[in-house]
């Protein structure tokens, strides 16, 4: 989970006061003044990076009070705060100062702290309800901490992979915590993944904050997908899917198009306790298409013997699927 710098109130609202005079006058943002507040100390710089990204959600679900707000921009025009700033973005005219409230609770965000857990085993895909009248898919062999809050939404995920259709809640914005990024929202849905080295984001509808630290923010809209890397680096790519098409893994399916077969089990493994095993380079390779149940194991082996003329044996606790040599000419 992302380390948070402590920042006293007292400095959240000094650039809250900022935040507002910048977004009477954006001209401010390059003043003397401001400059100078600014490079006091990076805690300031952390101080204002919170406001302003905090200020930037709640703005999105404040919309019908600002008459001309341009989109978010793509992560290819953020733009940072000189040396020890997020990127931000700013709106066009002036949000009402009672916004600060919300401003001020989503900036003070911490990490969750850990709550009741909820797990699937191997070869399990769960669905919850939660409290706030969200949806959570859970994939096989996940864990997850939701830590709810009147002020704030959390969800930790220790392992695995989940999709989580938002409730819409202006005043508690939702936040998933995967690795060294935090991934916030308001009322979207989107997925996101643990690997054991980074983290995965696809966002299905609506927006997502990702937040690796002060001077690491970017923002990703339905159809993006963001691989966040140990190091922190934010890898990004477009998604031929549709924009709010829900993931197939949902539904216990998984569709190959064309996929060598190699990978294919690789994915089909992760719903099985008893692993599949090719032998042979040539079965490895071969291209395989279909929609297949994730949770059938038997029947992808039945299709790979039927396409590929090879034979599956049970050895050792495993699946071997080896060519068979009395099928070729």
């Amino acid at each position: 989970m992302p380390e948070t710098t402590n920042i006293n109130n007292d400095l959240l609202a000094e650039a809250a006061e900022w935040q507002l005079q910048i977004e009477d006058n954006p001209s401010l943002r390059v003043s003397e003044a401001f400059e100078r507040w600014l490079h006091t100390s990076p805690e300031h710089c952390e101080a204002f990076a919170r406001v302003a990204n905090a200020w930037d959600q709640a703005a999105s679900v404040q919309a019908e009070s600002v008459r001309t707000r341009p989109s978010i921009p793509k992560l290819s025009t953020l733009h940072s705060v000189r040396k020890f700033g997020a990127p931000v973005w700013l709106g066009g005219s002036a949000i009402a100062a009672t916004l600060i409230v919300v401003v001020l609770s989503i900036a003070l965000r911490e990490p969750p702290t850990p709550q009741l857990k909820i797990a699937t085993a191997v070869g399990e895909i769960q669905e919850q309800a939660l409290e706030d009248g969200s949806t959570i898919f859970l994939d096989t062999n996940s864990q997850i901490t939701p830590d709810y809050s009147e002020n704030e939404r959390n969800i930790e995920i220790q392992r695995g992979r989940i999709f989580v259709d938002v409730s819409e809640d202006p005043q508690r914005p939702f936040t998933v915590w995967a690795g060294n990024a935090a991934y916030i929202a308001v009322g979207t849905s989107f997925s996101v993944q643990k690997y054991k080295a980074s983290t995965e984001l696809q966002v299905v509808d609506g927006e997502v904050l990702v937040r690796i630290d002060a001077s690491n923010v970017a923002a990703a809209s339905a159809g993006d997908i963001i691989h966040v890397l140990k190091d922190g680096r934010i890898e990004h790519r477009r998604t031929a899917i549709n924009a709010g098409q829900v993931p197939i893994w949902t539904q216990n399916r998984v569709v190959f198009d064309e996929a060598a077969l190699s990978d294919a089990v690789i994915e089909m493994n992760r719903y099985t306790q008893t692993p599949i095993v090719l032998r042979g380079d040539d079965l490895k390779a071969h291209q395989i298409s279909g929609v297949f149940s994730l949770t059938d194991t038997d029947a992808f082996v039945e299709t790979v013997e039927l396409l590929t003329n090879s034979r599956a044996r049970i050895s050792a606790g495993q699946i071997v699927i080896r060519e068979n040599p009395d099928a070729r000419n």
